[in-house]
């Protein structure tokens, strides 16, 4: 145990480093694309839309095998796994920090900045003074959940065979089988004590006066640069001097597409045409989109219709005063876990100790959907607190029980307001999927590894993957949006 135990906590540093170095990269990056999201001009706009859908649109697992395994025969360069899990889990919560970013900076009222305009401030001082004072109280409660989504994600550098965790917890797997359950549970312990270490910073921030102290902070931080700009921008010579760095510049760019960056390119384009087989790619199509796409749907549409049946449950369950803490905490544990600990612990722990066999796509199916029921049960919660108290007095004054008043009367009131959060559940489950090719399920990813490993081509594999994850992805919400407009909120 004592072994067990110091190998976890070996893992645990190596976790701990992936996860706040990827937080860090994720918070420069999600800022500067969410400040690019909500820029007027389009050439900002417009390459911050494509971050945001692509990151958003594939699955994080394959980010980091295309990163990994295609980028560095792309590039003829090599890219080791620290890095490489930093900089994906970085990106890929970076697009959603930038929605959060993006909308925060919407909800500031625009008399505001009409006021700063009015003043005399230029655009910068008036967002670094004006505008992110008051957006960034409203950002921290969200990005407290994305600290925990990272943390979790930060489980899937084990595929990269980096010392973390998962990786110590399957040596002592192969080491003792039998002692599979005790080794995850211990795991899963350590990521719930890890979320909770790196939230705690941020629920300090959500406090009022902490927000102030901020606050004031970064008003004397933007002062100096906000005088110099002004300085710049008002001064007689700051023409002379922006015409001077415009031609420093293009001279600069001109020496080096002459010379380095042009030898540079050259051996990226030649690289690219030597490890990317059109050929190929087109006849690993069908083997991507034949059987594996399919396991792939499968897996979604089953593990999404038991996500909505079960959070619904637990919905119901939170509302009875015997059940409801009993329920708390048994989603709080099952959030704050990863998926792959779950899984493995179902998989490798669980099912043995009763020497049960069950298909892994059953397994997967079964794991994913109770883990996404406690994000769709608190979706049905706010949707459930939404609806009118009176509602409920009503069926009450009306003799209906407590069960009939839920499933017929507030349910279908609830439903169609928490629609578009269920559908994004959904397309949530579906970049998960991946994760069940560590339980030997040939889903889309799993099928990708396989040929890459026979042919020794791992581009092609990889990038057809990200694009079917992407185009399924649009379609999913597309489909969403449509079923928001057939399905109208009904006010009382």
């Amino acid at each position: 145990m004592n072994r067990s135990l110091a190998l976890l906590l070996e893992g645990l540093w190596v976790t701990a480093y992936i996860a706040v170095g990827g937080l860090i990269f994720a918070a420069i990056v999600g800022i500067l694309v969410g400040l690019s999201a909500s820029s007027p001009r389009r050439w900002l706009r417009y390459p911050a839309r494509c971050h945001i859908e692509i990151f958003r649109g594939t699955s994080a697992l394959v980010q980091m095998f295309w990163f990994f395994y295609a980028m560095p025969m792309l590039l003829g360069i090599s890219i080791s796994p620290t890095i490489a899990g930093i900089v994906v889990l970085g990106l890929n919560i970076s697009a959603y920090l930038a929605e959060i970013v993006r909308g925060s900076l919407q909800a500031v009222p625009r008399g505001q900045q009409e006021a700063a305009v009015a003043l005399g401030l230029s655009p910068l001082q008036c967002l670094w003074r004006v505008t992110l004072p008051q957006a960034i109280p409203s950002m921290l409660p969200p990005w407290g959940n994305l600290v925990i989504e990272l943390t979790k994600g930060s489980a899937l550098v084990y595929f990269l065979t980096l010392e973390d965790i998962m990786y110590q917890g399957g040596i002592l797997r192969s080491e003792a089988p039998d002692k599979a359950l005790g080794i995850y549970l211990l795991a899963a312990v350590l990521y719930g004590l890890l979320c909770l270490v790196l939230i705690t910073p941020v629920k300090i921030l959500e406090r009022g006066s902490v927000q102030r102290i901020c606050g004031q902070i970064l008003l004397h931080l933007g002062r100096p640069l906000g005088a110099a700009v002004q300085a710049w921008t008002r001064s007689p010579l700051s023409w002379r001097w922006t015409a001077a760095a415009v031609v420093g510049i293009g001279v600069l760019v001109a020496e080096v597409l002459s010379g380095t960056l042009v030898g540079s390119l050259q051996h990226v384009h030649s690289s690219m045409a030597r490890q990317w087989d059109h050929a190929f790619a087109m006849s690993i199509l069908p083997e991507l989109t034949g059987h594996a796409l399919r396991t792939t749907i499968y897996c979604t549409a089953l593990g999404g219709a038991l996500a909505i049946g079960l959070g619904l449950i637990w919905a119901g369950l939170r509302t009875i005063p015997i059940f409801g803490l009993l329920s708390f905490y048994a989603l709080e544990a099952i959030r704050t876990t990863p998926l792959l600990v779950q899984l493995f612990v179902v998989y490798y722990g669980i099912l043995p100790v009763f020497g049960v066999q069950i298909n892994p796509i059953i397994v997967g199916i079964i794991t994913i959907g109770i883990h996404y029921s406690t994000y769709t049960a608190e979706v049905y919660r706010s949707g459930i607190a939404a609806v009118p108290t009176g509602q409920w007095e009503a069926a009450r004054a009306l003799g209906l029980n407590p069960m009939h008043t839920f499933f017929r009367i507030i349910v279908p009131q609830a439903v169609p307001r928490v629609v578009p959060a269920l559908g994004n559940y959904v397309v949530a489950m579906l970049k998960e999927t991946p994760l069940l090719s560590a339980i030997t399920v040939i889903e889309l990813l799993g099928m990708a590894r396989e040929i890459g490993s026979d042919h020794f081509r791992y581009t092609e594999a990889y990038t057809i993957v990200g694009i079917l994850f992407l185009a399924i992805s649009l379609f999913a919400a597309a489909l969403i949006r449509l079923t928001e407009r057939l399905l109208p909120v009904r006010h009382a």
